[in-house]
């Protein structure tokens, strides 16, 4: 099974082609501002690789976020009109579960927690706790935005309750920044950039594995970006207008970076 995966919910362009959850050729590009003129390219250049073409695909699994508003909804649009014009099922998987996947890719023996947090400004972040072993992904806690120091909580939380092996954290914080993650004591970290390579191909994990079930036929229209926040220029726009917003990150990746 041909399976074309793709993401651009972050400042990292993911594309990856496998057979099954196999990669067979893939990119991962940073790029914050060239999303949208490098995303339709890369996937026809790397079919070409594999000796190829659109209509050899089987399956697509796009990342939904969350994300920018501009840069979730490119993947999301370019895998919906894909999967609708060539009758293909459609994977949707959280942005936050392909970063964890790219951070421990394998199946460890032991248990270990993985919590991508993806900046999200003023002092919050979106992010997801899962747990990974031999038997599979758990999602521990769903995708979310909330302040660093609610993150902090939850893992303390859940290490007082029953530990699940050690906490890897993968964020895309600026150093300028990193001091919101100062707070989670001996937990491994990486950086977004140093995962950027994996993310397309756990999306094709994802999806070979059935971790999520495709979405078929007309319900592939009622896919959707998973924003979380709404963009800067509507909350301004409140704010002028003496309305309450909800604080929401300026429009861009969650790095705070645009997603084209």
């Amino acid at each position: 099974m041909v399976v074309l995966a793709m993401d651009t919910a972050t400042e990292v362009l993911a594309v990856a082609v496998g057979r099954g959850e196999e990669p067979l050729a893939g990119a991962a590009v940073r790029v914050p501002r060239g999303h949208s003129r490098l995303l339709q390219p890369t996937v026809l250049d790397l079919l070409r690789m594999c000796g190829l073409n659109p209509r050899d695909v089987e399956l697509v699994a796009v990342g939904v976020g969350p994300g920018s508003y501009t840069g979730v909804r490119l993947a999301v649009s370019t895998a919906k009109a894909m999967a609708t014009a060539l009758g293909l099922p459609l994977v949707p998987v959280s942005t936050l579960r392909a970063v964890a996947g790219a951070a421990c890719p394998g199946r460890p023996s032991a248990s270990v927690r993985v919590l991508p947090l993806l900046f999200a400004r003023r002092g919050r972040a979106f992010g997801a706790l899962y747990e990974v072993s031999a038997a599979g992904w758990v999602c521990r806690i769903p995708p979310r935005v909330e302040a660093v120091e609610a993150w902090r909580e939850h893992v303390h939380a859940a290490e007082g309750a029953e530990s699940g092996g050690p906490l890897l954290l993968v964020h895309d914080f600026r150093p300028q920044d990193q001091g919101l993650i100062s707070g989670f004591g001996e937990a491994r970290r990486m950086t977004l950039a140093e995962v950027a390579g994996g993310i397309a191909p756990a999306l094709l994990q994802v999806a070979a594995r059935g971790e999520v079930a495709p979405v078929v036929g007309d319900a592939v229209h009622d896919v959707a970006p998973e924003y979380t926040l709404r963009a800067q220029a509507e909350v301004k726009w409140e704010e002028k207008d003496g309305m309450a917003g909800d604080g929401g990150r300026e429009s861009g990746g969650p790095g705070g970076k645009p997603g084209e």
